[in-house]
């Protein structure tokens, strides 16, 4: 079974019927509304953002247990306005390079993980950004505390140009991090939640940031869903991880260039249920000759037609790329098939 999810930034209509489509388990909602979309039916990892954003949310943390009490008494009327949420996550991607960052992290998510239990919540701790903790055995052990109660960990992992580049650095980095935990800890650790990956060029040495997927897969959705694949290889290998939420669907437009339409959910949905169609696809036509390429040019466009009617807007799109598509597309073979006949 796929461990890959979604994360959802501002919830759509058509998300209820593709998420669920997908069989995934868990989805992460940025902006969750005070009903449930889902109807139950899918386990949601939620945030509460402040308005100002991972900034705000960083002085909280610098005054410990006494921020983190007053971070809790902000958001309990969110909580509790939203109960129908599986677990929420704490502060987003908060800095741990220094001591004191380390340290007054460590005191506020102790203190929320008890204020959370003591209500009932179930709770994330981490978030951690690409290539966070520091490769340093002496920062996990500072940081080792304030997993011993929580509910969940969770990473964030990105790479680019692909998620494959620098494995182990960026993407797949928990591995590191659970392998290093479990040498100086002695309880049982949580399990994990990538709680954003995919493809970002923020990470090092790339150094652009807000450029996703659509930049380095020159738009080519296909390219992109192979590494996520790749991604879901490698995490149901581990035990540990529950879940690898992706950047993102319905985002805002500062991350359009993250951004998962429907279209391309309904793809990645067949895969994550294991229902890619067996239909046949343009680039599967074996013909060789004038009139075959023709009327298959006529049916693949018909098929199309009632996809859409149908209101399978992912399946019609695939059926046009492979019509269209300029190395083997249809309409390109009869062409090129028509002109040597020509010549000869």
């Amino acid at each position: 079974m796929s461990k890959l999810a979604f994360q959802s930034q501002q919830y759509q209509k058509w998300m209820k019927e593709v998420f669920l489509s997908s069989g995934a388990e868990w989805d992460l909602m940025i902006e969750a509304p005070e009903e449930d979309p889902f109807d139950g039916r899918l386990n949601i990892l939620a945030r509460a953002p402040l308005p100002g954003g991972d900034s705000e949310e960083l002085k909280y943390i610098l005054r410990g247990r006494k921020g983190a009490e007053e971070y809790f008494e902000r958001l309990i009327g969110t909580y509790d306005a939203r109960r129908w949420v599986k677990v929420w996550q704490g502060p987003n991607e908060p800095p741990v390079g220094e001591r004191t960052f380390r340290l007054c992290l460590v005191e506020f998510s102790i203190h929320w993980t008890e204020l959370m239990h003591e209500h009932g919540l179930q709770n994330g701790v981490g978030a951690f950004s690409v290539g966070w903790p520091h490769n340093d055995v002496g920062h996990i052990i500072e940081l080792s505390p304030m997993f011993r109660d929580a509910d969940y960990i969770i990473t964030h992992e990105y790479s680019a140009p692909t998620m494959m580049d620098r494995a182990g650095s960026h993407c797949l980095r928990y591995r590191w991090l659970y392998n290093t935990l479990r040498s100086v800890v002695r309880f049982e650790l949580p399990p994990l939640f990538l709680g954003e990956v995919g493809i970002d060029g923020g990470v090092a040495p790339v150094h652009r940031a807000e450029t996703g997927w659509k930049t380095y897969c020159k738009g080519n959705f296909e390219s992109y869903m192979e590494q996520l694949k790749w991604l879901d290889g490698e995490i149901q290998k581990d035990n540990d991880v529950v879940a690898a939420f992706i950047f993102v669907f319905g985002g805002r437009k500062q991350w359009y260039d993250f951004d998962i339409d429907e279209a391309n959910a309904r793809k990645l949905a067949a895969y994550m249920a294991g229902t890619q169609s067996d239909e046949p696809l343009p680039q599967d036509e074996t013909a060789m000759d004038a009139a075959t390429l023709a009327e298959k040019c006529r049916w693949f466009t018909e098929e199309a037609t009632r996809q859409l009617e149908q209101g399978d807007v992912g399946r019609a799109l695939e059926i046009l790329k492979g019509i269209i598509n300029l190395d083997n597309g249809l309409f390109y073979r009869l062409e090129r098939l028509l002109k040597k006949e020509h010549h000869d």
